[in-house]
């Protein structure tokens, strides 16, 4: 069978990485960086080839988003061959280099919502192909060809779906090879260092020095946070009398309820005390706890997502009095 090369996505889950160690790995042996193919005895490995390109999705990144954030090259792969990836098991694995983040400074860029609604890329733990290199080559010599779909499948669906993916890749490269692309990892760090360490420790202007104190480092090197969901998840699952009493929400609503405007970072304190305080320290702050969701659904730019996802200015209204209700 002809060998041939393909765009695949792998995912990266921040909170399970060290990035140190990411780093160092890659410093140390020439640029190269061992990668897992697979659960343990390479239980669900896949096959990957030389030259390969990997665009590398994080989950869990400090700015509580989840998005394509990393390019690399598969440098090689031996299916024969195990590695220690730690002292208890040995595991497939395959290696890739020239590893370079793609500049984003729009949280939304390539995030699981955009990839999911846009590009019809449902994202889960598995690594997947998005296209193969031939597909793509003539996909940007003529966008209108009919290329063939990996899955083997000629119907409109697959086909357009497959067409997405190739419009992703695309994308990606254009935007990889353009000015605005970092070209070392190393200068991609501040993706993984958490400068805030809780949104509502700045709001609530607590120092650094206290703010630390309020949550911990984990084995990771990585400042711990929580995400909290301002609208609250479980709304998806009220009854039918509590959605006719609340005629703002409808079912299909459950879709933005995890989105990137309605997550945000609390350090464990903070988290603790949305749910159960007032944020009124000292008695020195008079309707704190409104003051902080004024604050987050400004800085999380509610009413513009809001109108964005077809709310009417008075369903805007009640969604912000019905936060207030969830908390005060």
């Amino acid at each position: 069978m002809e060998k041939k090369n393909f765009f695949r996505l792998i995912p990266m889950n921040i909170n399970e990485f060290n990035i140190g160690q990411l780093l160092d790995e890659e410093k140390n042996n020439k640029g190269e960086v061992l990668w897992k193919n697979g659960s343990i005895n390479g239980n669900n490995a896949q096959k990957f080839y030389e030259n390969d390109i990997v665009y590398i999705y994080c989950k869990n990144l400090p700015d509580g988003s989840n998005r394509i954030l990393f390019r690399a090259i598969v440098n090689s792969c031996d299916d024969d061959n195990t590695y220690s990836f730690d002292k208890k098991e040995k595991i497939k694995g395959f290696f890739i280099k020239n590893i370079e983040s793609i500049c984003i400074n729009n949280i939304k860029t390539f995030s699981r919502d955009t990839l999911k609604n846009d590009y019809d890329l449902n994202i889960n733990q598995t690594k997947q192909i998005l296209a193969s290199f031939e597909d793509y080559n003539d996909y940007k010599k003529n966008p209108d060809i009919i290329c063939k779909d990996r899955y083997g499948s000629t119907s409109k669906k697959d086909v357009d779906k497959y067409k997405k993916h190739l419009q992703l890749i695309l994308k990606l490269e254009t935007l990889y090879r353009g000015d605005k692309c970092e070209k070392s990892l190393k200068n991609a760090q501040k993706y993984f260092n958490h400068t805030v360490l809780c949104e509502c420790c700045e709001l609530l202007k607590l120092g650094d020095g206290t703010a630390k104190k309020r949550t911990f480092i984990k084995k990771n090197g990585l400042v711990y946070y929580e995400i909290h969901h301002l609208l609250m998840q479980n709304l998806s699952r009220k009854n039918d009398e509590w959605l006719d009493e609340n005629q703002w929400f409808k079912k299909e609503d459950s879709k933005w309820l995890d989105s990137e405007f309605n997550r945000v970072n609390l350090c464990p304190v903070c988290h603790r005390e949305f749910h159960y305080g007032n944020f009124e320290y000292g008695n020195t702050q008079k309707d704190a706890k409104k003051k902080v969701i004024d604050a987050l659904w400004k800085s999380h730019q509610y009413e513009k997502n809001l109108k964005e996802l077809g709310k009417a200015k008075e369903e805007i209204k009640l969604i912000k009095e019905y936060i207030y209700k969830q908390y005060i």
